[in-house]
């Protein structure tokens, strides 16, 4: 018996004191052991209290002896001795055999698997705190990437933009140095007059 079900057991026992003439440990009101169909309908019941969608299969109390043998393949113990362990029957010719099979030690290696463990409150509450971590960083990181997306169309527009100078910026680069720039763009201000014509004005520059 493993710890787990010896601490839960003292916890049950006093409870059956109400219920002293009948010596089943999950008595009836009668003087009987619980039925399986009250018990069955009782897992059914806390299936839906506990919101679990079985899909439209039938929980039995016969699941958990699936569940368990399902555990023991599982856990490395093997399926024999998970029979042996849950009562289930074990061929003649099979069990002649298990004479030297530890089957405590199996069974310390099986609760491993299906022990229950409550998770304390306060674990609970840092599993909910990080939750809504992650949900607010994959909002920032999303808004990240919108502001990502928006600088890259924009720098792509200024580059196109930066293309159009290029003709200007190596017409500058052309001066030796920046007196005969400034030089040339007096030239081209002072030479710029006004000539009036009949459809019209227009700028005609003269160059010496």
């Amino acid at each position: 018996m493993s710890q787990e079900t010896a601490d839960l057991l003292k916890v049950y026992l006093p409870t059956l004191e109400k219920k002293n003439r009948n010596l089943h440990l999950f008595p009836s009101n009668g003087e009987s052991h619980i039925s399986d169909e009250w018990l069955n309908r009782l897992l059914q019941n806390l299936a839906v209290k506990a919101d679990i969608d079985l899909n439209g299969k039938d929980l039995t109390f016969h699941c958990f002896r699936k569940m368990f043998l399902s555990t023991a393949i599982d856990s490395g113990i093997g399926l024999t001795a998970g029979k042996k362990l849950c009562g289930k029957a074990i061929a003649q010719s099979d069990d002649t055999y298990l004479t030297t099979v530890h089957l405590r030690e199996k069974f310390i290696q099986l609760k491993r698997f299906l022990a229950i463990q409550e998770q304390p409150k306060i674990e609970t509450e840092k599993i909910e705190s990080l939750k809504n971590i992650v949900n607010k960083l994959q909002e920032d990181l999303t808004q990240q990437r919108m502001i990502t997306d928006t600088i890259s169309q924009e720098n792509v527009r200024v580059k196109k933009e930066i293309g159009k100078l290029e003709p200007l910026l190596e017409f500058i680069n052309g001066f030796e140095d920046e007196k005969q720039l400034q030089l040339f763009m007096g030239l081209l201000k002072t030479s710029l007059v006004i000539d009036f014509r009949e459809k019209g004005a227009f700028l005609r520059t003269d160059f010496s």
